[in-house]
């Protein structure tokens, strides 16, 4: 140990290492995680620095293998020998008595309670990866420094280094395929799939689609063309998780929103809200139906809709207030199921409009034109109001326009957009997202290409002098 730490690279990479094991086994403590900028950010915590740990631990890992080898030629090497002994008969009884533990949630990785079934194969596996670490050290030494070179020592060393190695190899085949590399037949995830061709043509106004259990776990709908509430978003619209967080609805490692049968019924109000329109679910799994919902087709899928999901943009002639996230949520739980629109206290947003939401008039929009940065609808009013879009509100990061000319928006529903209209009359709205810094990030690069094109002109215009000391 003196030693290492006598060398300046192990010193500098076990410091480094430290920041990041602190942060990833949770000496850190939460409440000071969460104050910290940008990892109070991070949901994964454990996952993210661990990942940053792996890559520091490899050289490490490479000085006791150093410190191994050069132990090994030592003539009072056995007491080395011993002392790994010991630690690997702690470290084997530490994981031996792990395994034994029963998880105690019943949400996330480990579905269902009662007790988890053990693995034989690994059970088996970690023994020999333990045998291996043991006789090793003593094979090589006989090996490479003692030169006895006997059948039986190559035998030994050869098992030692397949009982290591061998899960990382590729198979064709195997009795315990769970547990290595066996390359299988790829699914076609670009087959057609009947139920999805006819959630897309089937609507003519834009909704967005969920499944039941693990049907169109959230991320995959992307690649199908099909939008939903949830994914495995890098980046979190913190307006939207206070509602996911207000509404209670269920959530798996701390992004995946989880549809089931029995849970949607009772917090329709909430999905409705959210513009989702369509369940999608394996055959037969719900022959009797689902509560609040119309079954509307089966294929390769079971198609339920709701019959009362709010549009994806209508105008109001009202505009309710409330004061925190869950009183927002109580009003969409309580509320006549028809859309409204509501600002937050804190918001600046003035308006002469009533807050009387039950008498409140509400227009479906139309005429949808989205792409992959803008979306257009038309709403005929009837009165001054407002024109609500349930697409996630950011500051300062559209531009919209109303009848062509530029207006400004707001917060609205908590998460999402909103516009005055001034007076009755038609109206097609425009909302453009163009982030506040993408202008000069354009004037950056482009300063950059002309700094690169100068470069390249005085290179290829330049000539060296004959003599060649220099430019001509």
């Amino acid at each position: 140990a003196r030693r290492l730490v006598a060398d300046r690279v192990f010193l500098a990479l076990a410091l480094a290492a430290v920041p990041f094991l602190a942060l990833a086994f949770g000496i850190v403590p939460p409440t000071l995680l969460t104050r910290l900028p940008f990892v109070g950010n991070i949901s994964h915590v454990d996952n993210t620095f661990s990942c940053v740990l792996l890559v520091l631990l490899f050289p490490l890992a490479g000085f006791g293998l150093q410190t191994c080898r050069e132990r090994m030629a030592a003539p009072d090497w056995r007491g080395d020998w011993m002392l790994m002994l010991v630690f690997l008969a702690v470290l084997g009884a530490a994981f031996f008595g792990c395994i034994q533990a029963e998880p105690r949630v019943t949400s996330g990785l480990v579905h269902g309670t009662g007790p988890v079934e053990k693995s034989a194969f690994f059970i088996r596996y970690a023994t020999a990866l333990f045998l291996a670490a043991a006789l090793l050290p003593w094979i090589a030494r006989r090996l490479l420094h003692l030169r006895t070179w006997t059948l039986a020592n190559v035998l030994l060393a050869a098992l030692g280094l397949f009982a290591m190695h061998f899960r990382h190899g590729m198979y064709v085949a195997t009795k315990f395929d769970d547990y290595v590399m066996n390359p299988k037949e790829r699914f076609d995830f670009g087959v057609p799939s009947p139920a999805v061709r006819f959630v897309k043509s089937h609507f003519a106004e834009p909704g967005r689609v969920a499944g039941f259990g693990e049907v169109l776990l959230p991320g995959f709908n992307g690649a199908i063309g099909l939008e939903s509430i949830a994914g495995a978003d890098a980046l979190v619209s913190p307006y939207y998780r206070e509602f996911l967080e207000a509404a209670k609805l269920p959530m798996i490692w701390d992004w995946r929103l989880y549809f089931d049968r029995e849970t949607v019924p009772v917090l329709l109000p909430f999905y409705d809200f959210l513009n989702l329109r369509c369940y999608l679910g394996m055959p037969g799994d719900s022959p009797t139906g689902v509560g609040g919902l119309q079954r509307i087709g089966t294929s390769d899928l079971d198609i339920f809709a709701s019959p009362t999901v709010w549009p994806r943009a209508f105008f109001t002639d009202t505009l309710g207030r409330y004061d925190s996230t869950d009183d927002f949520a109580r009003m969409v739980w309580e509320g006549d199921r028809r859309p409204f629109a509501a600002v937050q206290e804190s918001e600046r947003v003035t308006s002469s409009l009533p807050a009387a939401l039950p008498a409140r008039q509400v227009v479906t929009a139309g005429d949808y034109r989205l792409t992959s940065n803008t979306t257009t609808f038309t709403v005929d009013a009837a009165a001054p109001g407002v024109a609500v879009l349930t697409e996630t509100y950011e500051a300062e990061n559209f531009r919209v326009t109303v009848n062509g000319t530029p207006s400004p928006y707001f917060r609205a529903n908590h998460a999402f957009c909103g516009v005055h209209i001034p007076q009755a009359g038609r109206y097609t709205i425009t909302f453009s997202y163009w982030p506040r810094l993408l202008t000069p990030a354009l004037w950056i690069s482009a300063a950059g290409l002309a700094l690169l094109a100068a470069t390249l002109a005085v290179l290829f215009t330049t000539r060296p002098r004959k003599d060649g000391t220099g430019p001509a």
